[in-house]
C-alpha cells in the first residue's frame, strides 16, 4: 500500500476483496487506503510466539458504497457484507493440507454454506469471491464451462454439489467472462498453475434479461508477478440504486 501506482490501480474499483493478507488483528489501522475508501479485515488471532497465523481477509471500498460488516463473531475464514440487499462474500478456503483445517469442526465447504444458509433461506442475492482452494475442472453447476485447469479435486466436487443444491453458479469460464482470459490461470505456485479463485453467484444474477441487479463483465486479469502468486478477479455488477439502499 505505500507504492502510489499501486493505490491508484486499487482505486480502479468501487469494492476490492484481498485473500491471505495475514495482518494481525488491528495492523489495517496502520494501511494507507486510496483516497475517497474506507477499508475493513478480518484477522486471525497471532500466535504465541507473535508470529504469523497466516490467511487474512481484507475489504477496501468507497465511501460512497453503503457497506456493512456482517460477519459472525467468531468468524475467520469468511467475511460476509452486506451492501444493500446483497451479500457479498470474500473467500478464503485454506488448502486440505493447510494445519488450519484440522483444527476446524467442519470442512471448509459445509462451514461456508452454513455461514450463507441465513441468506439463501431468505432469497437474499448472494455474491461469493476469493481463494477457494478448490479446483473444478471444466464442470459447472448448470452452465457450461471451458476452464485451462482442467484437473477436478475432492474440494471442488463437493464445492460443485453444494452449488447445484442452493442454485449457485460458477462465473469462472462462462460465457460471461471475457473471452480474451477464458485461458487464464488463477494460481502460479513452485508446483504449477491452477485455477482455484472463482467467483459464484445467485443464479439469478446471471439473467441476461432486464433484471434489477445482474453481472455485466468478468475476467481473470493478468497475472502481475511480484505482486501476488494469485491472478485477481475483477467482477462488475449491475445493480439499480434501489438494492444499494442502506
Amino acid at each position: 500500500m505505500l507504492e502510489p501506482s499501486y493505490r491508484e490501480t486499487l482505486a480502479q474499483w468501487d469494492v476490492l476483496l484481498l485473500q491471505e493478507t495475514h495482518l494481525r488483528p488491528g495492523q489495517e489501522d496502520q494501511i494507507e487506503l486510496p483516497r475517497g475508501f474506507q477499508c475493513m479485515a478480518l484477522s486471525r488471532e497471532a500466535a504465541s510466539d507473535f508470529g504469523s497465523q497466516g490467511g487474512g481477509l481484507f475489504a477496501i471500498f468507497r465511501d460512497t458504497v453503503p457497506v456493512i460488516n456482517v460477519t459472525p463473531t467468531a468468524e475467520s475464514e469468511i467475511m460476509l457484507l452486506r451492501v444493500g440487499d446483497i451479500l457479498l462474500a470474500n473467500i478464503y478456503l485454506p488448502p486440505a493440507s493447510s494445519p488450519w483445517v484440522a483444527h476446524m469442526q467442519q470442512c471448509p465447504v459445509e462451514h461456508l454454506l452454513e455461514c450463507l444458509q441465513p441468506a439463501l433461506a431468505h432469497d437474499v442475492l448472494v455474491l461469493l469471491i476469493g481463494d477457494f482452494n478448490a479446483r473444478i475442472g471444466n464442470r459447472g453447476a448448470a452452465l457450461p464451462r471451458l476452464s485451462p485447469d482442467e484437473t477436478m479435486s475432492t474440494r471442488g466436487r463437493a464445492l460443485l454439489q453444494r452449488c447445484t443444491d442452493l442454485s449457485l453458479q460458477v462465473v469462472n469460464g462462462t460465457t460471461f467472462q471475457d473471452a480474451g482470459t477464458i485461458g487464464r490461470r488463477t494460481s502460479f505456485q513452485p508446483g504449477g498453475s491452477s485455477v482455484i479463485d472463482l467467483a459464484l453467484v445467485s443464479s439469478s444474477l446471471l439473467r441476461t434479461d432486464n433484471s434489477p441487479a445482474a453481472i455485466s463483465a468478468f475476467e481473470v486479469c493478468e497475472y502481475a508477478e511480484g505482486w501476488s502468486d494469485h491472478a485477481a478477479l475483477s467482477l462488475t455488477l449491475r445493480v439499480p440504486d434501489t438494492l444499494l439502499l442502506p
